[in-house]
């Protein structure tokens, strides 16, 4: 057993005592735990950077982990700092469609009490952003409020704004091509496309949806990591550097960048403002949600 092991159980220990003592990595991220919240009627797991006591135990733990191997891990990873994440909505694709894809996400506005009805289309996500919706799939009904969101899988359904006042939401979901040359939604504003999709880059079988609100404070920024599935950054407040080996981007309010399965990334906050953003994900079924990069 090497020195640098030894003493990143000694960190991994003293940690534990102060975060409840089980020793376990969370899923995803090392600096995470896990919490479930519920918000209108539906529960939620929450992760978060957990501190209180544990910041004396991270001080003391830092000269370890400094002594051994630097400011990063054995391996050149990068630990996550400032970050939270909310799984808002899921869902299953049983399967892609056939050819080349792409994912766009639209804007919409609607007047108090106005309704859009909507035939059969492709399964995606609502987001609330402001005001709230009242959906109606199939039997089934929802009410959507601000800063939630609803997987709608591919039946007809409709959307009506529910308040008094105009309300605001997006529809982001993965496309067939061939819907670039048909015409939009009449009250939508398309606000992200990514590039074509190769089927070649995509495995046959089932998928998996999954939206997540990430919320990075100034300063922070997330592990170097990978994921196997496609997805997609969109920013909703303030500005996010995001670094990849192409290069790094940053995107204000309001715009996106698209990441190919297993691409190596980092999410930073780019300014003195936190930034919260929208992070679609469409993994292959039995294939890992995320890994841990080296760093760059």
């Amino acid at each position: 057993m090497t020195r640098t092991l030894r003493l990143a159980q000694a960190v991994w220990a003293l940690i534990a005592s102060e975060s409840g003592g089980d020793g376990r990595l969370r899923r995803r991220s090392r600096n995470h735990h896990n919490r479930r919240e519920r918000r209108g009627g539906r529960h939620y797991h929450v992760r978060v950077w957990w501190w209180g006591r544990a910041c004396s135990t991270i001080a003391a733990a830092s000269v370890l982990i400094l002594a051994a191997c630097g400011s990063g891990g054995a391996d050149g990873a990068v630990e996550s700092v400032g970050i939270s994440s909310l799984d808002v909505a899921g869902g299953r694709l049983n399967a892609l469609p056939s050819g080349p894809l792409f994912m766009r996400i639209n804007h919409f506005t609607q007047a108090a009490a106005a309704q859009i009805g909507s035939k059969k289309h492709q399964p995606g996500f609502v987001y609330q952003i402001a005001g709230s919706q009242m959906m109606i799939i199939g039997a089934d009904s929802a009410t959507v409020s601000a800063g939630e969101g609803y997987f709608v899988p591919g039946i007809e359904h409709t959307h009506t704004n529910s308040g008094s006042t105009s309300n605001d939401w997006l529809f982001v979901a993965l496309w067939p091509t061939d819907i670039r040359t048909q015409p939009n939604v009449s009250t939508a504003q398309v606000v992200f496309e990514s590039e074509d999709i190769a089927p070649s880059t995509l495995q046959a079988g089932a998928y998996a949806e999954t939206l997540q609100v990430v919320t990075i404070q100034p300063g922070g920024h997330t592990n170097v990591r990978k994921r196997s599935g496609l997805q997609v950054l969109f920013v909703l407040d303030g500005s996010l550097r995001a670094r990849t080996d192409n290069g790094t981007t940053v995107l204000g309010s309001n715009s996106g960048t698209y990441l190919a399965p297993n691409s190596r990334y980092q999410e930073s906050a780019a300014d003195q403002k936190p930034v919260k953003l929208l992070d679609f994900i469409v993994t292959p079924v039995g294939q890992p949600f995320e890994q841990v990069a080296p760093a760059f």
